[in-house]
């Protein structure tokens, strides 16, 4: 008898015509290899973003596609989350205007002063986070830092900063973190660090600094004489939002505190 294609207009027997009971296919209860009865829980993804957890935003798994004329495709994955720092992705942290090792020291700069530094890039890759070193927490003090272009050397004002490109909020006061996430591909040149600073009243947060002999006097001196060099650019400002475009007429900044401002490149 050769086989024959089932149509819709057969009719279909039941079970128990075949001589089967007529529970068969009903959900019953199990034996496990543990000794243990019923439909086991749901697993648990992985806390740390390993292996075989979704993707919610913040972890996932990591891996690559590989093509197999056995099996067509296969995941191969990395039980890492995706800050997990692999021999594939390099990350580092690097201070604005800093040019030297100097230990850092302490310092209270004074808020509501817009304070700009040179921040080199030798490298295309993305910048991925900002933040100051606290020292010395105070109630109710926060920070806005940022980053901005630099207007060019076809500009008038070349080596100047220009316009905003990544912006955050930090807290000074020991509560919130100093430090903040972006997400800002750049490509190797100059480009300027920015913080500005808000305090009711002394005392200020004592942040960690840089020492001025270990920063890179990219505006010059004045003069053959002049001893003091020039690392960057000040303009009073009250505390709010960052502007778009780096206010004109700016001073140059000569003295210290200098916070250091650090970021975090990511590259592969």
């Amino acid at each position: 008898m050769g086989f024959k294609f089932p149509r819709a207009s057969d009719t279909v027997k039941g079970e128990t015509a075949l001589g089967l009971s007529p529970s068969a296919g009903t959900l019953r209860s199990y034996s496990r290899g543990d000794h243990t009865h019923g439909t086991p829980p749901t697993p648990v993804p992985p806390a740390d973003g390993g292996l075989g957890r979704p993707y919610d935003g913040l972890y996932m798994d990591r891996g690559t596609l590989v093509y197999d004329d056995r099996t067509l495709f296969q995941f191969v994955t990395e039980s890492k989350d995706v800050f997990w720092d692999s021999q594939r992705r390099k990350q580092r942290f690097y201070a604005a205007a800093q040019v030297n090792a100097l230990a850092t020291v302490s310092g209270a700069p004074t808020p509501n002063i817009l304070r700009a530094y040179p921040l080199f890039i030798g490298k295309p890759c993305t910048l991925d986070r900002i933040g100051v070193g606290l020292i010395t927490p105070q109630p109710d003090t926060r920070a806005r830092l940022g980053i901005y272009s630099d207007k060019g050397a076809y500009e008038e004002d070349w080596l100047y900063p220009d316009t905003r490109w990544a912006e955050v909020e930090v807290y000074t006061d020991g509560i919130g973190s100093p430090d903040a996430p972006i997400n800002l591909p750049v490509a190797s040149g100059l480009l300027w660090a920015v913080i500005v600073q808000d305090a009711a009243a002394p005392p200020y947060p004592t942040l960690r600094c840089l020492q001025l002999g270990g920063v890179f006097p990219i505006l010059g001196h004045s003069s053959t004489a002049d001893a003091t060099p020039s690392i960057g650019w000040s303009v009073p400002y009250a505390y709010q939002p960052l502007p778009a475009t780096f206010p004109v007429g700016a001073s140059h900044i000569t003295a210290i505190p200098v916070p250091r401002i650090t970021v975090r490149s990511n590259w592969y």
